[in-house]
Formats: structure tokens, sequence, C-alpha cells
């Protein structure tokens, strides 16, 4: 029921303090627009159901700059009252009789329990909150471990029998395996121990992920548990040991050295072509660097080469070939670097060497390289075909740097230096 005033003026937007729940925008607009307080928050809440957002910004703005009405004839102008005696003095008594009321109708000792009751209530509430979400966030991390422990269970399976016994020493994967490896232990061994020793550790994080997930469960037993941690401990120190095993097949490098000598005419040229490994090779037998050489053997092809071109201390043109190759002593390492293939022709005054050597894939020699020298007398005239320049280098001690447009040119030593005859400067 409304209370009369008298005196009327054009009302003012304020923020209702005391009847707010979010700031009192709600009241205000329900005082300058003389409607029920209730039909406002409805308008905002439909608002929002309905996807409106800019109605909550309207809010947010509405409550930050209307000011609030704090004094008596602040709220008095809110509801459009003139603010003279007579009505602020009934403001302040209709006020005075509503706390009176409350102070006679109250019942301390009642209240009192109620308070203590709320409290308690509300602090077992947010227990409960607490502990509802520690044991989600434990569920969850449960979870979370047997995904990942499975993944890796499932992955290593899948792994070690393909390896094992999909006759992968006869396929290309194998043959990768097999080159992987320096030193002379089985593969399938590596590979044994490589599987326990990852999928014992993620066995027991799977179980770990299901005891959070699903509270106390039962354990293999200790008999299980000290065998399964006895396995992981010798594949560990299984590993360990070839590690170092490997590491020992790197300790030596020897060369292989081969000379070819030819006393080079005045007028001779010397032509240097290049031989490419996908002439020799059909590319469709190519696996991850492993080629095919015919039907039951196989071989890895490498391109570690460089090819330097230096002074001669005579007239004739020496060709220098340096194998190098890696081995647990020195004479497996030496034997090695002689096994190493690489192809070189020559044809008249016409030298062909290859992009490619090859290694028996039965041995295991790795970090092998193939380095040519070309030493060339004085006012000898050499021609490089551009191909040449894919295995091309120049160090300290070399004849002087041949640029990329000269390959292909007619270029003649003189005093060290190559001079290009037919480049056109």
């Amino acid at each position: 029921e409304r209370e009369s005033y008298s005196g009327q003026i054009p009302k003012k937007l304020y923020r209702d303090p005391d009847h707010k729940v979010l700031g009192g925008v709600s009241g205000g607009l329900a005082h300058y627009f003389n409607i029920d307080v209730v039909w406002v928050r409805l308008i905002w809440v439909l608002l929002v159901l309905a996807g409106l957002g800019s109605g909550i910004i309207v809010y947010i703005v509405l409550w930050a700059i209307l000011p609030e009405a704090k004094s008596t004839s602040e709220k008095l102008a809110m509801k459009g009252i003139s603010a003279n005696i007579e009505n602020i003095e009934r403001k302040v008594k209709k006020k005075f009789d509503e706390v009176t009321d409350k102070i006679n109708q109250a019942d301390f000792k009642k209240t009192g329990e109620s308070v203590k009751e709320g409290v308690k209530s509300g602090l077992e509430g947010l227990g409960d909150v607490i502990a509802g979400l520690v044991r989600f966030v434990v569920k969850a991390i449960g979870v979370l471990l047997m995904i990942i422990a499975m993944s890796v269970l499932v992955a290593m399976t899948v792994t070690f029998f393909v390896f094992l016994f999909v006759n992968a020493g006869s396929t290309p994967w194998g043959m990768i395996i097999e080159q992987t490896s320096y030193s002379d232990i089985p593969t399938w061994l590596i590979i044994l121990a490589v599987f326990l020793a990852v999928c014992i550790p993620f066995f027991y994080l799977f179980q770990s992920g299901l005891s959070l997930l699903a509270g106390k469960t039962k354990s293999i037993g200790s008999v299980a548990n000290i065998g399964l941690l006895s396995i992981w401990v010798l594949s560990v120190a299984a590993l360990v040991s070839i590690g170092l095993r490997e590491a020992q097949w790197t300790v030596f490098q020897e060369e292989s050295t081969s000379e070819i000598s030819r006393t080079l005419a005045k007028s001779d040229t010397l032509v240097v072509n290049l031989n490419q490994s996908s002439e020799n090779y059909n590319r469709r037998n190519r696996f991850l660097g492993v080629f095919v050489k015919d039907k039951n053997k196989y071989a890895v092809l490498n391109r570690n080469i460089q090819f330097h071109l230096k002074s001669s201390v005579d007239s004739t043109a020496v060709l220098e070939i340096i194998r190098t190759a890696q081995g647990p002593d020195e004479k497996t390492a030496a034997t090695y670097a002689e096994q190493i293939d690489f192809p070189v022709e020559i044809k008249g005054d016409t030298l062909v060497l290859s992009d490619y050597f090859l290694s028996k894939l039965s041995r295991k020699g790795q970090n092998e390289k193939i380095r040519v020298n070309l030493y060339l007398p004085e006012n000898t005239v050499i021609k490089l075909d551009p191909d040449v320049k894919r295995i091309y280098t120049q160090h300290d001690g070399d004849l002087s740097y041949i640029s990329f447009d000269q390959f292909g040119e007619f270029l003649t030593l003189k005093e060290g230096n190559l001079a290009c005859e037919t480049c056109i400067n």
C-alpha cells in the first residue's frame, strides 16, 4: 500500500539501497517508472535467457553511472516527492516504526540459534563442496594416468609383435633397425629389453590411475611385484650394457686409401662427370636410404662424399680415394673401410665419379665417408660437369674456389689457380 506525501516533483533516477539485490538498479528503475520491482527484475532475467548479452552490459553501466540514494531527500526525490519538512518527518517516522516493530517482534534466543545453525550448515555445505571437488580432481587424474599408460602399452605391444613376428629382418624396416645398431647384439634382444623397460613402469602407472578412479583395488601380489621389479632392473641393466657396447664401436676410426695415376698430355682436357644413384637404382625400391641391388641382396646407400681439387707436384694427375669407417678396434675399422664400394670409372680422358657409395648390410660399420682428392699438374685443362657441384668441397690447401657458374666451363690450372677460359665476364 502506497503512503501519500505532500508535494510532487519530477522523479530522479537513483539506485535504491533499501530494496537492492544486486546494486539496486532494478529498484531505482521501478520507482522511476512507477512499476513493481519484480517486473523489472523479470525483464532483466528474460533478456539474459534470450541470449542478449547487451542486457548485462547495460545493467553494469547503469550500476556504474547511477548514484545511490543515500540521504532521505535523495530517496524522496527518487519517488518524485518534494523534500519538505513534513515529508522528511513522515519518512523518518516510518523508518523508526519499521525498526521498532522488528525489535519488538524479534526472538533473540531463537534468532541466535538460527544464526548458529545457519553458520554450521554453511560450513558443512562448503566442506562438502570442497570434498566433492577434490574427489573429482583425483578421479580425473586417475583417468588421465590410465589413458596415458594404456596408450603407451598398446603402442609398445603392437610395435613389439610387429618387429618380432612379421619377419622384420627381411623387410626394409628390419634392415634399418639392423643398421642403426653398431654391435653384433641380436635386434630381438634390444627390442625385448626396450619393451620391458618401458612397459613395466607404465603398467604400474595404469594400476595407480585405476586405484585413484575406483578406490582401493586388489594388488597383484608381492611375488608378482618383486618379479616385475627384477625383470625391469635386468632390462634396464641390459640397455645400459648395450649402450656401452654400442659406444665402443665408435672409438676407433680407420682409413683405407687407394690411388689411380695418369700422365696427361698438354693437349689433353680432363672431363669429370658424376654418375648419379638414380640411374642405377629403381626409386621404387628405395626405402629410407636402403636400396635393393637384386632380389636377395641389400646394401646401404650413403652420400657422405667430398670431392677436392689439389695441385700435383709433377706432371701426373692422381686420383686419391680415401675411405673411412669406424669399428670396435683398429683392425675391424680398417676392414670396414676397405669394403666400402665407391664406383669410379675412367673412359679415356673422362673421369666418372659417383654421388653415392655402398656398404654391406650384413656388417655394422657406421659413420662411413668418402674423400676424393684429384691432384692436377700445372697447365691442366679441366671441365667439371654441373652435377659434380653436388659433391664438390673446397678447404684450405685446395685449389682456388670454383663458383657454380664455372661448372661446365673449361678451366686451366695456372700457378695454383683455376682460370676460366670460356666464361663470359
